[in-house]
């Protein structure tokens, strides 16, 4: 699908984040859940104080809810008719390391009082896994394409 105005690009793009918060918002509770309880049955640790909070689950409801619909709405780009590939992607990236920061902040991801470099680790988690999985969807897309073209050769 090819957009070519304002209006189909902002619709598609909220069906988009719609979708993404629907499916991923539970998602990743699942798995921060899994992964929290897993620290803290690792740690040895049974001190839940801060999931008992109000302010704790807010603040992490809302980092999901925004990563899931930025994460999802964010890819229209790739569609738009007149935009190159190189500048989807550094939109495409733009808005998901904003995104991927502010969470940080949000979520308690990063400690903003003693370790500074912890944005850093934040930061260069966040671009090691953005170059791999757009690696491997332009290898598999390029596939693709390869298959295509050669049935229309054929």
């Amino acid at each position: 699908m090819v957009l070519t105005n304002r209006k189909e690009i902002v619709k598609e793009a909220l069906h988009r984040g719609t979708v993404g918060v629907t499916i991923g918002v539970p998602m990743a509770f699942l798995i921060f859940y899994i992964i929290y309880i897993s620290i803290k049955y690792a740690t040895g640790g049974t001190d839940n104080a801060e999931m008992n909070t109000m302010t704790f689950m807010l603040r992490l409801f809302i980092s999901f809810y925004v990563t899931c619909f930025l994460f999802s709405a964010s890819t229209v780009v790739y569609q738009i008719e007149k935009l190159p590939l190189v500048h989807a992607t550094a939109i495409h990236f733009a808005t998901i390391f904003s995104c991927w920061m502010l969470c940080a902040w949000l979520g308690d991801w990063v400690d903003t009082k003693t370790v500074w470099y912890s944005w850093l680790i934040a930061a260069a988690s966040f671009i090691v896994i953005y170059v791999l999985v757009w690696a491997i969807t332009y290898h598999v897309q390029k596939k693709s394409v390869a298959k295509i073209n050669e049935k229309l050769n054929h």
